[in-house]
């Protein structure tokens, strides 16, 4: 009958209705307990709106003894030094103390993610190196994920379980810290990962005489337009080939030259903290054929180093 219909019509428009706000009130809950388990810490300082006291107050919310909220505090401001700024307000931070109440806020919470946004940045050189040891024994002890962006490779190399590299928001390699260095699939990864930057030597007559004459290392370069080396895979102890130094770097522990090769090329060479050499003279060095890499014209690896097939497998 069509009264009947038309009920039956109705209850069905109820039914999905109700189905529907069903939905929404899960999406509710676990959007709730996405946030409840999420931490945040960005670069931006200008959002923290009120003093360190008030974490006591959020943590209260979500039902912490007063006696576990002050433990988590004190501990919290011992690691990031923050004890004799408890009482300030945001106003009578640095910007550097601001960014250290970020990361605390997060750190109190124990959630099962951080989401770190460039937090070191606007540190001092001391600070940071400080703050980095002790992010690195905090994610050994909460045992938590870490999601850490940074483009201080530093961080990256030293902090990080897997490394993303992204260019221009496309993903270049994924891998762990030691397999991006001695194994990076591109020139892009090659040149950013590493200070200096990798070397690159482009596949001229001269180069192509040296790794005739150098066939101890059975590689194949076939191919390549341009060949990788790090500034610790080209060694003056070695010999056949020429450069003119242009700056010497005498850091203590380790020397960092200089020189223009070729038609102005610029290499970089890791030496001993007391090598032999002058500003101006053209000195002989060799590369280590084992931890080269080559690539084509276009930055695409087409032969990795032998030690960065070791690590891969490892």
């Amino acid at each position: 009958k069509p009264e009947e219909l038309d009920s039956l019509d109705r209850k069905l428009a109820q039914l999905e209705i109700e189905q529907e706000a069903v939905k929404r009130e899960n999406d509710k809950e676990r959007l709730k307990i996405l946030k409840q388990n999420l931490a945040e810490i960005i670069e931006q300082r200008s959002k923290l709106s009120s003093q360190w006291e008030k974490e006591k107050e959020t943590i209260e919310n979500v039902q912490n003894a007063k006696e576990e909220i002050e433990q988590k505090v004190a501990d919290t401001a011992a690691i990031l030094q923050l004890e004799p700024l408890l009482d300030r307000k945001p106003k009578a931070l640095s910007g550097g103390q601001r960014q250290r109440v970020a990361i605390g806020r997060a750190i109190v919470r124990h959630p099962s993610v951080f989401l770190f946004d460039e937090p070191l940045s606007n540190l001092d050189a001391a600070l940071r190196v400080q703050m980095r040891q002790e992010l690195a024994a905090l994610h050994h002890r909460l045992e938590a994920t870490m999601i850490y962006v940074t483009h201080d490779q530093v961080e990256a190399m030293t902090l990080a379980d897997k490394v993303v590299i992204l260019n221009a928001g496309q993903v270049e390699q994924v891998g762990s810290p030691m397999e991006v260095y001695y194994n990076p699939e591109s020139r892009f990864v090659a040149e950013f990962i590493g200070t200096p930057k990798m070397n690159f030597l482009p596949m001229d007559e001269d180069l192509t005489n040296y790794l005739a004459n150098n066939t101890s290392v059975n590689r194949n370069l076939e191919g390549a337009d341009w060949i990788g080396a790090r500034p610790e895979s080209i060694m003056l102890e070695k010999k056949g080939m020429f450069g003119k130094v242009n700056l010497i770097e005498r850091l203590g522990a380790e020397t960092l030259v200089y020189l223009t090769y070729g038609d102005n090329h610029q290499i970089a060479i890791r030496a001993d903290s007391l090598a032999p050499v002058e500003l101006g003279e053209t000195i002989e060095f060799g590369l280590d054929l084992e931890q080269v890499h080559s690539f084509d014209d276009k930055g695409a690896r087409l032969s990795p180093a032998i030690t960065g097939d070791l690590i891969k497998a490892l």
